[in-house]
């Protein structure tokens, strides 16, 4: 093995530049825009637009209407009349029967007293129950307004106030006829009658009066002490009826 010195001879593998040639698969740029080239969109209007258009269910302002002004409903207060105050009664003789009470002395029928004569105090005897076993009346504390049935006009009972036969030139004050003490050695009330006004006492004669009572007190037999006090809520049987005369 001597020394040797290699010297490379050219081959088909020497050194080669190479230099490239056009082929079929070079890449040129085509001087035409492709169909997938970028460019800009320009939007068209379409039903998925953003821009809003009025539709049917858009909210409408309705202008305001007045609501109807509705007026309470008033009714008149009705005037006493004979149905829904006095007893429905049309001579003294039923207006008797109706009530409970009676004057001392007379406890079958009603009682004739003169009125003419007597004002501002009282012109009865004193108030009784008719029963002689019933309550024993005290002092009568207040009276209703009296019911009257003229004798002659067969109508039925009408309180005092509303009671204006043909030429009466005043009306009657509904207290005209009311309860007073009774003197008597227990506590007792009759019933008196007010100044007449104008020609009242014209007509005073024959006149059925009934008188409820509105507050009484009851009295024990034994002591004649107070053991109830009774205010009857309307014009029953708590009252009393006679006959006015006069004599003019």
């Amino acid at each position: 093995y001597s020394s040797y010195t290699y010297t490379p001879s050219p081959t088909a593998y020497s050194s080669y530049t190479y230099t490239p040639s056009p082929t079929a698969y070079r890449y040129t740029p085509s001087p035409t825009p492709s169909p997938y080239s970028s460019y800009t969109l320009t939007p068209s209007p379409s039903a998925y637009d953003d821009t809003p258009s009025p539709a049917p269910y858009d909210t409408y302002t309705y202008p305001p209407v007045p609501s109807p002004v509705v007026e309470p409903t008033t009714y008149p207060t009705p005037a006493p009349t004979p149905s829904s105050y006095c007893p429905p009664v049309f001579n003294c003789k039923d207006a008797f029967a109706k009530c409970k009470f009676t004057f001392d002395g007379y406890s079958r029928s009603a009682p004739t007293f003169w009125v003419d004569k007597i004002i501002d105090r009282s012109l009865t005897s004193r108030i009784v129950s008719k029963d002689q076993y019933g309550q024993l009346v005290g002092h009568v504390d207040s009276t209703g307004q009296a019911c009257v049935v003229d004798k002659y006009s067969q109508k039925q009972a009408v309180p005092i106030s509303l009671f204006h036969p043909s030429g009466l030139s005043q009306s009657f004050s509904p207290s005209f006829f009311k309860s007073f003490e009774y003197p008597y050695y227990h506590q007792a009330s009759g019933i008196g009658r007010e100044t007449a006004q104008g020609n009242q006492a014209d007509f005073l004669n024959d006149l059925c009066v009934i008188v409820p009572l509105t507050s009484y007190q009851v009295l024990s037999p034994a002591d004649y002490r107070v053991v109830d006090n009774i205010h009857p809520p309307s014009f029953g049987s708590d009252c009393v009826a006679f006959i006015a005369k006069t004599s003019s």
